[in-house]
């Protein structure tokens, strides 16, 4: 794979903070786009999906223990600082 350095600089070293700036538009597109992008992306959104619906129907979701609330960052996503702690409870069919 090349990488432009003049986009990502030192682009081999693993680095998830160069996404927090602003990048070219374009530079960093792990499925692609237009009519010729990766054939597994349709499969990871319903793969996702699928997990999630089978988590919601066989579990209630409940809030973490007291003191594990989270502490809110507002940028153009709201991000928790420490997470976002949750319970799960097995439903009764």
């Amino acid at each position: 794979m090349s990488v432009d350095p003049k986009v990502f600089s030192q682009p081999e070293d693993f680095n998830p903070d160069r996404f927090l700036n602003n990048i070219p538009q374009f530079s960093f597109v792990p499925f692609s786009a237009g009519p010729r992008n990766c054939i597994g992306f349709r499969y990871a959104w319903v793969a996702m999906k699928t997990t999630l619906s089978n988590i919601l129907r066989n579990y209630e979701i409940l809030p973490g223990e007291p003191g594990t609330e989270p502490q809110f960052k507002y940028r153009i996503v709201t991000e928790s600082k420490n997470g976002v702690k949750l319970r799960l409870k097995k439903r009764e069919h």
